[in-house]
């Protein structure tokens, strides 16, 4: 395993090959099902709807569960009321509406929490009696610059968990290790520190789309401890500890080694803990597979600073140490080249969405800088080490050049993989867009708003949902609901369904799948009574 290449005797590498299994095993354990950065697949009332009255209640279905945030109703005025009672079933969230009157144009706001810990927000457009213009939905603290925070944040966090935590790992595994360079590890580690409180800061400001402000309440902090990145961030503190440690320490070699392979292993759980990668499915391979290219990539750039100073001051470390890195480089190249391989295909459904998403744009990017710097790591490899080896200066010279742009390289690989944070993955994206189609059903003493709702992707059930109000625009209170769907021409008998009543004037047909006919009629049976009945009909148009 990674943990063992750099010159662990056979005993110790056993013991660590079974911490590494027990915790893939716990990672494995915690796991569950999630899709990675939720989206919205459909929502009643539907978007740009005109209806005649307000409905009870707002269904937003996402394409996995979700965990409410902050909920708003925007009036026609532009005046807002939070919407405070949310209920999540399922993948849906079921919020209740304020009784209003006022014709024009409303916004529904909405923000959650996805299974990834990233926040998530959109709005829904409908309109009472007459559409107007929708009414405007104000910020919270500007967009723009809280992103660039959160980058920034991001950057200082990785800086210091993959050097500061990987210089840790260099010092234990090298045979002088308590004399190797750290001060510019130290540093990392320092800024990595100060990073996490910042990224928590940054998390609950961005979850709650919280003004500036805010960040001097409890709601802020609360929210995002209650996020799955407040696991990550934890598990990267634990580790920069352990690494923090493992550097200062002047004991033994085995307590360096034991703080250093602490911070290893902490810090491949805290990528393996959310993010889009560790959520993809199926889990069980994806978190695995997190885990091993963060302790790699660990590996790799962690060792480049030590390495530096080593070459630069030109002592006795060198020759044993850069021999080592030499031969063992080859297999953490092997494994951050496999999960890396495994974790795109897993983030990609086709090769076109390399450049047809951000989120593959981003990977594209990511690819040519890594490129590069293997091109730099071979031709040190390859080319220079034998040449310091044998003690020539011009190469010694070289070697610490390259070194130095290496590391440049690898800054400019942490700052675009922390642009994956505002992109859903590509998966999500490629899956197509839902299918939403509504239809207005009237008679003399009812009135019916349906919406049939199909999530993203082949196969998918759809649900339909059904806004009932009586001539007074009142809901409309049956003591059940029918429904039938019929196409004539394709000479197949009605499919009929029974309804379920969600709220009041609020009924739902889930787990509906309908051959795939483009034109059906929709007839309701409403019955009001045993002996009351209001029958519907109207046309619904699939694409």
């Amino acid at each position: 395993m990674i943990l063992g290449i750099f010159g662990l005797r056979p005993c110790r590498r056993a013991g660590l090959f079974m911490g590494q299994v027990l915790l893939l095993l716990s990672l494995l354990a915690v796991g569950r099902a999630a899709h990675a950065h939720a989206a919205l697949v459909a929502a009643a009332p539907a978007d740009g709807i005109v209806l005649a009255a307000m409905p009870p209640q707002a269904v937003l279905t996402f394409d996995e569960p979700v965990s409410p945030l902050v909920f708003r109703l925007v009036l026609p005025n532009g005046t807002s009321q939070v919407l405070g009672h949310v209920r999540a079933v399922d993948n849906k969230l079921r919020i209740d509406l304020p009784m209003q009157r006022q014709t024009g144009t409303y916004a529904l706001s909405w923000r959650v929490i996805s299974a990834d810990g990233h926040p998530v927000g959109g709005a829904v457009v409908f309109s009472l009696g007459v559409a107007g213009a929708a009414p405007a939905i104000e910020p919270g603290s500007t967009l723009i610059v809280r992103q660039s925070a959160i980058w920034l944040a991001r950057l200082a966090l990785y800086i210091g968990l993959f050097f500061g935590v990987g210089a840790a790992l260099f010092r234990a595994c090298s045979p002088l290790g308590a004399n190797s360079p750290v001060c510019c590890a130290r540093m990392a580690i320092g800024l990595g520190l100060i990073a996490i409180p910042v990224s928590l800061a940054l998390q609950g400001l961005d979850a709650l789309n919280a003004s500036w402000s805010a960040l001097a309440g409890a709601q802020v902090w609360l929210t995002a401890l209650g996020t799955t990145y407040s696991i990550t961030l934890a598990l990267a503190l634990l580790a920069l500890l352990a690494a923090w440690d493992a550097l200062l320490t002047s004991a033994s070699p085995g307590r360096i080694r034991l703080g250093a392979i602490t911070a290893v292993v902490l810090l491949g759980a805290a990528f393996a803990a959310s993010g889009h990668a560790s959520v993809a499915p199926p889990q069980w391979l994806a978190r695995p597979a997190v885990w091993l290219h963060v302790v790699a990539v660990t590996a790799w750039l962690g060792a480049l600073i030590p390495l530096l100073g080593l070459v630069r001051n030109n002592g006795v470390q060198l020759l044993p140490a850069l021999t080592r890195f030499s031969y063992h480089i080859r297999w953490v190249v092997a494994v951050l080249l496999a999960s890396g391989l495994l974790l795109a295909v897993l983030q990609l459904d086709h090769v076109t969405a390399l450049w047809r998403t951000a989120y593959g744009q981003i990977l594209l990017c990511k690819l040519a800088l890594v490129a590069a710097l293997f091109l730099l790591a071979a031709w040190n490899r390859y080319r220079l080490t034998a040449a310091v080896l044998e003690g020539k200066e011009a190469a010694r010279r070289a070697l610490g050049r390259i070194i130095t742009a290496e590391i440049v390289l690898a800054l400019c690989v942490l700052g675009v993989v922390a642009l994956w944070r505002f992109t859903p993955p590509a998966r999500v994206m490629s899956a197509g867009a839902p299918v939403v189609v509504s239809a207005h059903l009237h008679g003399a003493s009812a009135m019916v708003q349906a919406v049939y709702a199909q999530a993203a992707g082949s196969g998918q059930a759809g649900t339909l949902q059904l806004t009932l109000t009586d001539a007074q625009s009142a809901p409309l209170l049956p003591i059940a609901v029918d429904v039938s769907f019929l196409n004539a021409s394709s000479g197949m008998e009605p499919l009929l369904r029974r309804a379920t009543q969600v709220g009041p004037g609020h009924w739902e047909v889930r787990s509906l799948r309908l051959p795939k006919l483009q034109h059906w009629t929709l007839r309701l049976d409403i019955f009001i009574s045993d002996f009351d009945r209001i029958q519907l009909e109207g046309q619904l148009a699939l694409p």
